[in-house]
């Protein structure tokens, strides 16, 4: 987390000295950066609940496989499948509706907004500075969103991985 919040700081800074054209460039990185890390931190999430706890190798590949194949941050489509997948559908009701309010919703916002900029972004060749993306700074914001949402699935999923219905696994 700390090197990515780093980044996008050193990218806002940035920003604020570019011109119109290297600002683009600038924000677009931003947008590309963030979604990278926040894939990364929601294999992270999953791997971190069940590190040590699954005890039959057989299961420890099936997740890993799971996470492997994990190309996207979309709550629906990649990371609400990989919690499915470790804790079963009860588990993940049991799980989500623990998840503060608030929090779920400022995180599926963002994930839904960041998600349609990098696609607008990632496939494009720009011949012109014309398109606009957010800046660096929203970056940061969403990245707290989206950290606030990660930490809270990260601990509901640990706390119920360890649960003493687990005990003997």
């Amino acid at each position: 987390y700390s090197r990515i919040e780093k980044n996008l700081k050193d990218l806002d800074s940035r920003y604020q000295n570019d011109d119109d054209t290297d600002a683009y460039f600038t924000s677009k990185l931003a947008i590309l950066e963030l979604c990278r890390w926040i894939e990364e931190a929601m294999d992270e999430c999953i791997t971190s609940a069940y590190a040590g706890r699954l005890k039959h190798k057989a299961n420890r590949k099936f997740i890993e496989a799971k996470v492997r194949r994990n190309f996207g941050f979309d709550y629906d489509r990649n990371f609400k499948p990989m919690i499915v997948a470790l804790v079963g559908i009860f588990g993940f009701e049991k799980i989500s509706n623990g998840i503060n309010a608030d929090v779920f919703k400022r995180f599926k916002d963002d994930l839904d907004e960041l998600k349609d900029a990098r696609n607008s972004l990632a496939p494009t060749y720009t011949t012109d500075a014309t398109e606009r993306c957010d800046a660096p700074s929203v970056m940061i914001g969403r990245l707290a969103n989206v950290r606030a949402g990660l930490d809270a699935y990260g601990a509901a999923l640990k706390e119920y991985c360890t649960e003493d219905r687990y005990a003997d696994n």
